[in-house]
């Protein structure tokens, strides 16, 4: 449920939807670049399309600005006018969310009066402006989300602090005694803090146990190795010592091969010692 209860992810899903809702607005400024291309690049055809889509472009990056990121500017642009004693400045900045607005209200005309009907052109009308009013005013509640006041932090830290310790004595009552129960039910969490390390002292002995019977199984493993090494070296000088040979092997050709391999396999330190030294 975090995924959905989740600030982040909300501002997210927000900036998404508006990124959408102002690709749907850029669609309909192609259209308008390409009636605008086809009168400037009259005797150019080829430049009508890249002019077009251009057109798209400068109108989708300059809604997002408009719409998104203007209330930053918004503020900046003020305070610029109220230290230099100029206001047109803000009059400036408002001419241009207007230039903007006007040309994305010109894709939504552009597309009503190549729609036949006039029914059909007044739902396209219809559901142009209600997209560039969502779009407007998602870039207002971005604004707040993200600029939210200290106060809403603070209190959503407490909670979710709240919600932390409340985990924690769900995780840690088993290891709480009846009376700490009592006085956390009454208010105290001072039980919840002996209940947590007791139940990081079990885990660390189950851990520490876990690591002991390894050591224990690789020590054992070691100990059963050297044992067949062992007896593996008792039998090989058991049995030169009946034939009368240090290497029996040596005496019988189909064990050369065996007996080259265990040469060379002790002169590497790998095989058996010789039991003489």
């Amino acid at each position: 449920m975090k995924w959905f209860h989740n600030g982040f992810i909300g501002k997210i899903v927000v900036l998404v939807f508006a990124v959408a809702m102002h690709g749907l607005l850029a669609a309909g400024a192609y259209f308008v670049g390409e009636f605008l291309g086809s009168i400037i690049f009259a005797d150019q055809p080829l430049l009508i399309t890249p002019f077009a889509i251009g057109y798209a472009l400068a109108v989708f990056v300059g809604a997002m600005w408009t719409f998104i990121y203007s209330e930053y500017a918004r503020e900046d642009v003020k305070a610029y006018a109220a230290q230099k004693s100029q206001s047109w400045y803000v009059g400036y900045f408002y001419m241009v969310l207007v230039a903007v607005m006007g040309s994305e209200l010109a894709g939504i005309t552009y597309r009503a009066w190549h729609t036949i009907g006039l029914r059909d052109q007044v739902v396209v009308v219809f559901i142009g402006i209600c997209i560039l009013a969502i779009t407007y005013a998602l870039g207002k509640v971005l604004h707040a989300i993200v600029n939210s006041p200290l106060h809403v932090g603070v209190v959503r830290a407490i909670n979710e602090v709240g919600r932390d310790i409340i985990n924690d004595a769900v995780k840690n009552k088993k290891y709480m005694t009846a009376e700490e129960k009592k006085k956390f039910v009454r208010g105290d969490m001072s039980g919840l803090s002996e209940a947590t390390r007791r139940r990081e002292t079990e885990q660390l002995g189950d851990q520490q146990m876990k690591l002991k019977s390894k050591e224990q199984e690789q020590a054992e493993r070691r100990l059963r190795k050297e044992r067949e090494q062992a007896t593996s070296e008792i039998g090989e000088r058991y049995a030169g010592e009946l034939l009368g040979y240090e290497d029996p092997a040596s005496q019988y050709p189909f064990m050369q091969a065996q007996a080259k391999d265990l040469r060379q396999a002790r002169s590497n330190g790998l095989g058996a010692k010789d039991s003489r030294n």
